[in-house]
């Protein structure tokens, strides 16, 4: 989680800057004005929560607490090896439970990262190398090989869960490394713990929804997908993205989101001219600062319209707690964008952000998240 932290620091930083500009700009400008009740989208307050009118058109934007969306971040990496099929099991099949026993909850969106291989193969996996969480050091005798560098068969000889709860470097317990001997498990089990494809994690989901059907029960998970990769290997893996999410049909399952703004450019393209439109892309954090300016300023440089995405994702970091405010999300709702808050793993942390408006909390922990979101939606 080390690498987490250092990242969430540093866009906390740069976000106390430009509201600390802000601040200065606003002296100069039109008073900050959030909308009221009877103007477009937002602003209702129903028992203490912002939420946006249901008649939005973006299908992100929830109404209710029963549409709120639990988001299980790098599919749940808390309960499970990060990013693994392990994982992506536990949130799917309601943490092998029942309504009602123990240890049950409900997801709606998984979250994830993907890099591409060597042979053109998209895997999840959030860091730009295999160190962190695998046994790549002690298998190949040497740190820091890229995904670009091994073919898929080859990063299937490592054990994603090798780590697991910890993270390389930050063992404090050696017993609670379970999954450390992958030949300790079954068959099954042990290919759960292998290299994750997002063909696997579509394959998976389509085959739960089926199954789930045949008891009665509609189901339709949503994604929200990170591309990690830059240049011309980011491009060529939102090429392979888009391709498997045409092959299924799932373009209004899918946000898609990047860090780089090259392969933000080349989607936004795509969008344009191969995919009209069907693409649902999430601002990246350069445009996430620039709405907060613009919220901030009172409109001085205009609003949110006709930018390329349809959904916020928002860190949120409670000693900085502005860009997950009542006010910001309620402006980025007048515009019709979703807001999406990452990583949320504390309490009091997603009791906040709910009562603040948020469509979707992503948290390690989708089981403590949902029985959050249950105490609002069924209060004692």
């Amino acid at each position: 989680m080390k690498k987490h932290w250092i990242k969430i620091t540093a866009l906390s930083i740069v976000t106390v800057l430009v509201v600390g500009v802000s601040v200065v700009a606003a002296t100069f400008a039109a008073p900050i004005k959030i909308a009221d009740s009877d103007e477009v989208n937002v602003a209702n307050i129903v028992e203490g929560i912002t939420l946006a009118e249901e008649a939005t058109g973006n299908p992100y934007i929830i109404s209710n607490y029963d549409e709120f969306m639990v988001t299980g971040h790098r599919a749940g990496g808390e309960l499970c090896p990060e990013n693994t099929m392990m994982a992506i099991n536990d949130c799917i099949t309601n943490g092998g439970k029942k309504k009602g026993e123990a240890g049950y909850f409900d997801v709606d969106i998984l979250e994830f990262d993907l890099r591409l291989t060597k042979d053109g193969k998209l895997i999840l996996l959030h860091d730009e190398n295999f160190d962190r969480t695998t046994n790549s050091v002690e298998l190949w005798g040497t740190t820091g090989v890229l995904p670009h560098e091994k073919t898929l068969k080859e990063i299937q000889t490592l054990n994603f869960g090798y780590w697991f709860p910890y993270e390389r470097g930050a063992v404090k317990n050696e017993a609670e490394r379970i999954y450390k001997n992958i030949y300790d498990f079954s068959d099954d089990v042990a290919a759960t713990l292998r290299v994750t494809t997002l063909d696997d994690v579509f394959a998976a989901v389509k085959a739960r929804e089926t199954e789930l059907a045949t008891t009665g029960v509609t189901k339709k998970y949503n994604f929200i997908i990170e591309i990690k990769d830059s240049g011309s290997v980011g491009r060529e893996a939102a090429d392979e993205l888009f391709r498997l999410m045409g092959e299924y049909g799932w373009w209004d399952r899918v946000v898609v989101g990047t860090f780089n703004g090259d392969v933000s450019d080349y989607i936004d393209s795509l969008n344009k001219n191969t995919y009209n439109g069907k693409i649902n892309r999430s601002a990246s954090i350069i445009e996430v600062l620039t709405a907060f300016l613009r919220y901030i300023l009172g409109g001085v440089f205009g609003g949110l319209e006709n930018v390329g995405y349809s959904v916020m994702q928002i860190p949120y970091v409670s000693m900085f707690p502005f860009l997950g405010s009542k006010g910001f999300i309620a402006f980025a709702h007048k515009y019709n964008i979703a807001c999406q808050m990452w990583t949320v793993n504390e309490e009091a942390d997603m009791k906040k952000l709910i009562e603040n408006g948020a469509d979707c909390v992503m948290s390690d922990n989708p089981e403590l998240l949902y029985n959050v979101i249950e105490s609002y939606r069924h209060p004692a």
